[in-house]
């Protein structure tokens, strides 16, 4: 069959970021489909890309996570345009699939499946219209409106693929009867993997012989909790313990943690931007825990499904997380992570720095968790198995 598979932010290996519709994408080539990906880039001109074996479609639709509510807003409607302008010269696909965020992505697959009577499935990366809704109170207006589209853009789709489980109750609640399958964001324990602090690894990465390593990776929004971040930072800095954090990131919040870095005299803090996958996979083998951090007064932030969380667990770094989630209690009966504070957090971590039988076992235990629940090969399988129920053929 031939599928437009519609993600706005699109990345491969070699760029790095959320890769999960690179690999769901390379599993349809795999298995004889053509796809169709459509995506945007910062670039001014429409190029498209043979990347291996998926046609990667990039509509000129710029996008930074730095950008305001209004020039997000921009953003999104645009690339709505330039795919509706884009399908009117192709032939028509047999299938669509589409995945959030935003919610504009589903209303393209609502507007294509409407006009060209298009089957599609949609897919939850984040409760939308949740997110904008709870995170920016201007919004809420607008609150009745989107809520009417998401339940329409659920109800006319053949399934939903939601990444966590709160997710899907929240789709079961607002469409009764919509089938639903959960696949939530899955560990590459190939390309992730634990590894002796080597001294060629310390070098690369300035890291002290003898120190605990702290790693954090992705995103640093508004979202990500980066008060929560520069706070924890600053505690460590000031108790002297030997431990180095290594911040691989990129977004909104990135210079003001550079500014506090440099404020606030950090040494032992190690501020890199982001990665490509294998940068990120090689800094990640020799952590010793992560962080994974989100607001702790926006409730939908628990539901998320993050990459960071899932890459940590195949390096075999124990998780660091400061809310509750879905995942922080499955984390803390598996014995894979826990949930800190500022006040317990230089304690916990001068523990097991003298206890480093404590983190070995939270590092065996992040990798049993990685291999046994959350590995990329089985999740895609029932993924795709989930869309031939759907009428992939």
């Amino acid at each position: 069959m031939t599928i437009w598979y519609l993600h706005q932010y699109f990345r491969t290996p070699a760029q790095g970021g959320a890769l999960r519709s690179y690999h769901l994408a390379h599993k349809l080539v795999t298995e004889g489909h053509v796809v169709h990906m459509v995506t945007a880039h910062n670039s001014p001109n429409y190029l498209v890309e043979d990347i291996e074996g998926i046609l990667v479609h990039y509509l000129p639709v710029p996008y930074d996570q730095s950008m305001g509510i209004v020039a997000r807003a921009r953003s999104f409607r645009d690339f709505v345009d330039h795919v509706l302008a884009w399908v009117a010269s192709e032939p028509q696909a047999d299938f669509i699939y589409a995945t959030s965020t935003p919610l504009s992505v589903g209303y393209l697959a609502y507007a294509l499946h409407k006009k060209y009577d298009i089957p599609y499935v949609f897919e939850v990366r984040d409760l939308w219209p949740d997110v904008p809704l709870q995170m920016a109170p201007k919004l809420r207006l607008l609150g009745p409106w989107l809520r009417k589209w998401e339940k329409r853009i659920y109800r006319h789709a053949q399934g939903v693929v939601a990444l966590s489980p709160p997710m899907a109750d929240t789709v079961v609640a607002r469409s009764k009867d919509k089938a639903i399958i959960t696949i939530p964001n899955f560990a590459d324990t190939q390309v992730f993997r634990p590894a002796p602090k080597s001294e060629a690894w310390q070098r690369r990465w300035h890291v002290p012989e003898g120190h605990l390593v702290v790693a954090y990776t992705g995103s640093v929004g508004q979202a990500n909790a980066p008060d929560i971040i520069i706070k924890w930072l600053d505690a460590v800095a000031k108790s002297k313990l030997p431990i180095t954090f290594l911040v691989a990131g990129e977004g909104s919040e990135w210079h003001r943690l550079e500014t506090e870095a440099v404020k606030r005299g950090w040494t032992h803090v190690q501020l890199l931007r982001y990665r490509n996958q294998a940068e990120i996979a090689e800094m990640l083998s020799g952590a010793d825990l992560a962080l994974v951090t989100f607001k702790e007064n926006v409730p939908v932030l628990g539901t998320n499904s993050p990459n960071k969380l899932f890459d940590a667990l195949a390096a075999g770094c124990g998780i660091i997380t400061n809310r509750q989630g879905w995942y922080t209690d499955l984390l803390t009966d598996r014995g894979a992570g826990l949930q800190l504070d500022e006040q317990n957090l230089v304690p916990f971590l001068n523990y097991v720095l003298v206890d480093n039988e404590e983190l070995d076992r939270m590092q065996a235990a992040a990798r049993a968790l990685a291999q046994s629940t959350y590995g990329k090969e089985a999740l895609v399988d029932r993924w795709y198995a989930f869309l031939q129920e759907r009428g992939l053929h």
